[in-house]
């Protein structure tokens, strides 16, 4: 009798799935970051400067989902990488 092909990914595919996901994240959070700082007092006219604590103040009010997704995709990315195959009985 032949032995079943496993329909488990590879673990090439899901390492390139891990590597993917953890760059994509990695990229969501420098742009995002960088427009969130960008944009933290406002556009036009009615815009107020901000610095020192008020400025990260106003920053992290706007940014915390992006972390929040960010740190769930690289937590994904970890449970990825450490899932393992099962190990096919040798009998």
């Amino acid at each position: 009798m032949k032995p079943r092909q496993s329909i488990a990914p590879t673990f090439t595919l899901r390492r390139g799935l891990a590597v993917g996901i953890a760059v994509f994240s990695s990229l969501l959070l420098l742009t995002f970051g960088a427009w969130t700082w960008l944009l933290r007092d406002g556009l036009g006219p009615d815009s107020i400067e901000s610095s020192g604590i008020e400025a990260l103040r106003r920053f992290s009010s706007d940014f915390w989902p992006v972390a929040l997704l960010c740190f769930a995709l690289f937590v994904i990315v970890f449970l990825i990488g450490r899932h393992q195959s099962p190990t096919p009985n040798a009998s």
